[in-house]
């Protein structure tokens, strides 16, 4: 039926699942690991590569993480039901807030003070989804 696909939208659990993303990590980690073994950071080009891939691997680690003590805590059946989106926002939120840092302390602008603003602005931005998808 033509109008069947609008009723029922993609789901993210149908193809990007928890076992999926462990599997996608260990190839980025892979990834990882290869790009430090074998190219010197000497050009702008490979450092950021090396970012996105470690914003990628930590993305995919902390995702099925978050899921997992997510369904372990989780008390009603409409929070079990997002667990899967919201863990995947978190963990992109996690490794976002990790590179983030991590550009920082290369620019040699890290600080404590600096640490901690961007956890207030990683935290202010989660909690404005976490507000906007309750309503």
């Amino acid at each position: 039926m033509p109008g069947e696909d609008l009723r029922h939208p993609f789901r993210i659990t149908d193809r990007f699942g928890p076992r999926v993303q462990l599997a996608a990590a260990l190839v980025a980690w892979v990834t990882v690991g290869v790009l430090m073994y074998a190219v010197e950071p000497v050009s702008t080009l490979v450092i950021v590569i090396f970012l996105a891939l470690l914003f990628l691997a930590l993305a995919l680690t902390g995702a099925p993480i978050i899921y997992g003590l997510s369904l372990r805590f989780a008390t009603s059946p409409r929070s079990r039901e997002d667990t899967l989106r919201r863990s995947l926002r978190q963990g992109i939120l996690a490794a976002g807030f990790v590179v983030a840092n991590a550009v920082l302390l290369l620019i040699h602008a890290l600080s404590f003070l600096t640490a901690l603003l961007t956890l207030g602005a990683f935290a202010t931005f989660e909690l404005m989804l976490f507000v906007r998808s309750r309503s």
